[in-house]
């Protein structure tokens, strides 16, 4: 029996992104067996040349390998912290927000940062869903703190308009490039600087959104203002 307390496999586009991340991996990791068998001749022919050359070649290879390894394990570590405590399949939003913010409370308070949740949403209206919400909120937020300067403040604000919900995570960063926008829900592209972070994040997120029959969408703050949006929007349920 599924447990609908779980994410549950979006189909065809998580076996997408499963073999972009096999893809990912196998191109270093057959650099790696190329360079170690280059090695191995070197060694076995007498021929000590360039051998250094190619370990710190296979090495550099596997250190990208490890890279992406260790993003897959936070973002899992991420979704354990939001499941740690037993709930039914059906959670309010508030504690589903309140999951999502106590994982990433040591980053905020490491930065500074102060979260603040702003809820609009009319009286009588109290959604409840299963626990891929606070997964997906835990990603924005994490990625929210991460563009943020210490001592900033990001934001989640809660709405609804007509039949929809809207959770928007505003950030206090610099902003996105307008043309890698439409980009940023392909896994391994990232804003981020090499080695802290593969672009995964956003990738499982927006697959968790349109499980959920919802979206997700990513845009800069209207000028004066910086730093960027995002958007989760889900029917009310």
């Amino acid at each position: 029996m599924t447990d609908p307390s779980k994410p549950s496999p979006t189909g065809p586009e998580v076996t997408k992104l499963a073999a972009k991340v096999a893809h990912e991996l196998n191109n270093p990791l057959d650099a790696v067996l190329r360079f170690v068998s280059l090695a191995q001749r070197k060694v076995k022919s007498g021929d000590y040349a360039d051998i250094d050359r190619h370990l710190a070649d296979a090495q550099f290879g596997l250190q990208r390998m490890v890279e992406i390894l260790r993003e897959l394990m936070d973002i899992g570590r991420q979704t354990n912290d939001v499941l740690a405590r037993q709930a039914p399949g059906q959670v309010a939003l508030e504690e589903l927000i309140a999951r999502a913010t106590r994982t990433t409370a040591a980053q905020a308070e490491q930065k500074r940062i102060r979260v603040e949740i702003h809820n609009a949403l009319p009286s009588g209206i109290m959604p409840r869903y299963d626990l891929r919400v606070a997964q997906i909120l835990a990603n924005l937020l994490k990625n929210a703190l991460d563009a943020s300067p210490e001592g900033a403040v990001v934001t989640l604000a809660i709405t609804a308009a007509g039949a929809l919900l809207q959770l928007v995570v505003s950030d206090a960063g610099p902003g996105l490039n307008p043309d890698l926008l439409p980009h940023l829900f392909t896994a391994f592209v990232t804003t981020k600087p090499h080695g802290d972070g593969h672009g995964l994040g956003l990738a499982i997120s927006r697959e968790l959104a349109l499980s959920l029959k919802g979206t997700l969408t990513l845009d800069n703050r209207p000028a004066p203002a910086t730093g960027c949006i995002a958007t989760l929007t889900l029917p009310i349920s």
